[in-house]
């Protein structure tokens, strides 16, 4: 059974529609997703880090529920910007950060390396709850975030080599 995800807002940038969402209550994280997806691939891990956390997820122009119109713009420069003015928007400055494939390049050119010992346990424990209530479907969301630590490790070790 597929999980309904709409993101029920919207935020102009130089005319252009972005959809975003917020969940939960609690200090900001922003999840943000890789190409070619949306956010969609969030809508599990996101309800659970909603626990914890105030959750940021939003569509990259042209993905998802954002706005897509021929020949548009969508290098690393203009996503970069568009993230930059959406942190500007929701009124946070260094948000801790969850980023897959295009969005962790994002990440790393809007804010640095991220801080990952917090978010290792916020994927922990929302792990967890999502096991306990849905152990069926527990082996995807485990995979997923085994993938995030393994990348996460990945480009922390390229950082320090740098």
């Amino acid at each position: 059974m597929a999980i309904e995800w709409h993101l029920s807002r919207s935020f102009d940038f130089d005319g252009q529609s972005v959809a975003y969402g917020t969940l939960g209550r609690g200090e900001p994280l922003v999840l943000i997703h890789g190409t070619p997806f949306s956010s969609y691939v969030w809508r599990t891990i996101a309800r659970e880090l909603a626990r914890g956390y105030e959750i940021y997820v939003y569509d990259l122009l042209v993905y998802g529920q954002s706005e897509k119109a021929e020949g548009q713009d969508v290098s690393l420069g203009v996503q970069n910007s568009v993230l930059a003015a959406l942190l500007r928007h929701w009124g946070i400055d260094r948000p801790k950060v969850i980023a897959h494939d295009f969005g962790g390049a994002l990440r790393q050119a809007r804010l640095g390396p991220v801080i990952t010992a917090a978010l290792d346990q916020a994927t922990l424990r929302a792990q967890m709850n999502f096991e306990q209530r849905h152990p069926a479907d527990a082996g995807g969301m485990a995979e997923a975030i085994q993938q995030l630590r393994r990348t996460n490790q990945q480009r922390r070790q390229s950082v320090i080599a740098a």
